[in-house]
This record gives structure tokens, sequence and C-alpha cells, in this order.
């Protein structure tokens, strides 16, 4: 809108100024000024009449006509009312700053796309700095957890007080209708170390399918246990049915597929039984000891 302004008044004042001295000229002509002609494109000379020229200035004085015409430069101290000096081309900004539009609001534009452009690419190398701290304090912990592991390693007697601690109680058995592996060890059982870590990684695959069962056979409160499982040595894995019938006995070192399989058919006994699906019940596909073959009765076990 200010440019449009600047232009509109310009082309006024040009109009204006030729109307002007189309109304003057008769005066103009009886007077017979001065006239010169502007050469070089350089600054006024002072100075009028007799056609004569300033050589350091550049200028030449035309005085071959005594009508003023417009765009005819004339001496300033020769001017008159009426009269009118002609706009030349600015030979540089400073000079004639009023006449070369500016756009500031186009340079804040691109000073703020540049400084959006370097926020971004600071965000960028912050979030740079900050991924690369982030995985080398990870592989540092991942590097001091293996060397805690390695010099301080776990041992199977403290892996089975460990699992001792997470055992679900007995008195679980036949009560939720889940299937139950009651497993009897000893701290100085050495079968039972071999078996602890086979032991665990079933009790994790299984989690919340099946019960497990920790009896440390060290401890006097185990004693009830150990005559109601007719347990006479150790390691001694018990199977127990999801409605507390003891099925089978484990003894001794037991690999991981025995225990899988065997687990695999007691949950789908449960599975039918509580579907009320009247499928005849599947046997273990591995059987070891049957404690109660002389005694069904006892086959079933619950504590309070």
């Amino acid at each position: 809108m200010t440019n449009r302004f600047i232009y509109l008044t310009f082309c006024c004042n040009v109009f204006a100024s030729e109307a002007f001295m189309l109304g003057i000229a008769p005066r103009i002509k009886s007077q017979k000024p001065a006239r010169r002609t502007f050469v070089g494109g350089l600054s006024l000379a002072a100075g009028e009449g007799g056609g004569g020229a300033s050589a350091s200035q550049g200028i030449s004085w035309n005085t071959t006509s005594s009508v003023a015409q417009f765009g005819d430069v004339v001496s300033p101290s020769a001017s008159k009312f009426g009269e009118v000096v002609s706009m030349k081309r600015p030979t540089s900004i400073s000079e004639n700053e009023y006449l070369v539009p500016k756009f500031p609001v186009a340079g804040a534009q691109q000073q703020q796309a540049k400084d959006d452009d370097d926020g971004i690419a600071a965000a960028i190398r912050e979030s740079k700095r900050r991924n690369v701290g982030v995985a080398i304090v990870s592989i540092i912990l991942a590097i001091s957890s293996y060397l805690w592991d390695f010099t301080h390693p776990v041992t199977p007697v403290q892996l089975l007080f460990t699992m001792q601690q997470n055992s679900q109680p007995v008195s679980i058995i036949g009560v939720n209708q889940k299937p139950t592996v009651v497993d009897f060890w000893a701290p100085w059982c050495e079968n039972c170390k071999l078996t602890a870590p086979t032991l665990l990684q079933v009790e994790e695959e299984y989690k919340g399918r099946v019960n497990f069962v920790m009896v440390n056979g060290d401890k006097n409160e185990a004693w009830p246990y150990i005559e109601a499982f007719g347990v006479d040595a150790i390691p001694h894995m018990a199977l127990v049915s999801a409605d507390g019938d003891v099925e089978t006995a484990l003894i001794g070192l037991v690999p991981k597929h025995v225990l899988e399989a065997d687990l695999d058919v007691l949950l789908a006994n449960a599975k039918n039984k509580n579907n009320n699906q009247q499928e005849q019940q599947q046997s273990l596909p591995y059987r070891m000891l049957d404690v109660f073959a002389s005694n069904p009765a006892g086959r079933r076990v619950h504590f309070q």
C-alpha cells in the first residue's frame, strides 16, 4: 500500500509540473532565461547564461533555445518561480533513499525463517547428544550388570531359597482349580541344585496356570507334608491334579520336556472338567512313582 501511494504521488507531481509549465511558457519565452542541458549524469554547476560550463562538474549550458521544455535543467541561481529542476536517476541509494522502496517485513520474515531453521537444527543436535548419552549410559549399565553377575554368580542354593520365598502356600492345592507342582528339596541335596534352573524355567513358562509349591525338607514344619506325600527321598516332585489328587511323583533329575508334557495333560484335564465335558481323563505320558498305588484313598490331599 505504501509503495502504491509513493508511485501515485510521484505521477501527480509530474502531471502537475507539466501542466504548470504549459501554463507559464509565454512568460518564460519573454524573459529568455539561460538554459542548460544535463551531460554526464553529475550534479549541477553554478552560474548562468553565456553557454559556459564547468569542466570539473561535467555540465554544459545550452542557450540555443529560449523556450523552456519539460525536463530542462536550469541553474539553481538563475531559476525563478515556476521553473522546475528535472529529476535525475539516483547514483546511489544513500543520496536518494526516499526513492527506493524498502520491505522490512520481507526481511523480518527471512530473519525469522533463518532463526526457525537455526532453532530446529539446534534441537536436532541436542536430541542427538541426548540419545548418544542415553546409549552410552545403557552400555555402561549393561556392562556393569554383566560384571556384577560374573563376579557374584547366583548359586543353585540361592536360587532354591529364592524360589522358596516366592512359593505359593500348600493350602492352595485343590482350591483354585489349577494343577500343582510340589517340589521337596534340601540345601545339601546336589540333585536338587541341578534341578533348580530347569524348575525355574518351567515355573516362568506356566506362571498363572499352574501352582508351584516349594517345601524345604530340612524344616521341622515340613514333616506333615513329607508324610502326606509319602516322600522318602529327594528330590521328589509330586504332580497334583486340579482336584487335589496326586497323579505321580518324579524322582531325581527330571528333564524339562518330561515335566512340560505331564503339565500339559494336567491342564487339558482341568479345562475339560471346568467346561463340564464328559471326556475321559487323559493319563500322564510320564509316570514314575505311584506312592498311593496301595492306598488310593490317600491320593487326594488337602491342607488348611
